[in-house]
């Protein structure tokens, strides 16, 4: 790893974190709760962080990921969170049926990871229809746009 890809990964772990901590706290109702703080984190550090990468090392990247790279490798990485939030949501489910003094922490953890779900899913498939489907549609005839439909509605009788 070169330095300026690690100090990326703190930065991102560091946003991360932080973004942890004041969301905690406003959905637990702590004292020292601020959303004041939340949005002027969110403003002045989340999103610049967000247009520096927009502006400077998305444009970097895409070469390289044409070139060496696995253009629909992120969402990949998306449907391995998918799957790890069904797995856990049905984990949780599972514990919820025999629950006895812990329920209200399982309810809570269910809620918890219906949200992080719902929201991974939603900007999931904004990003196909938005930016796959309209090359699909634009570039494949309709017969193999067919093909590949009845590809996927084959994964439903695995």
């Amino acid at each position: 790893m070169s330095a300026v890809g690690e100090a990326i990964r703190n930065h991102h772990q560091e946003l991360i974190h932080t973004l942890t901590e004041h969301v905690a706290s406003v959905v637990e109702g702590r004292a020292e709760a601020d959303p004041q703080v939340l949005a002027s984190f969110l403003v002045d550090e989340l999103l610049p962080h967000a247009i520096g990468e927009e502006r400077h090392l998305y444009p970097a990247v895409e070469p390289l990921v044409k070139a060496h790279g696995q253009a629909t490798a992120t969402m990949s990485v998306d449907h391995e969170f998918i799957e790890g939030y069904i797995r856990q949501i049905q984990e949780t489910a599972q514990a919820l049926q025999g629950a006895g003094d812990d329920r209200s922490k399982l309810e809570d953890r269910l809620r918890r990871l219906a949200l992080q779900l719902e929201a991974v899913l939603r900007v999931h498939l904004e990003k196909e229809e938005r930016v796959y489907l309209p090359l699909f549609e634009r570039h494949l005839s309709e017969d193999e746009q067919q093909r590949v439909l009845d590809g996927m509605h084959s994964a439903y009788e695995e």
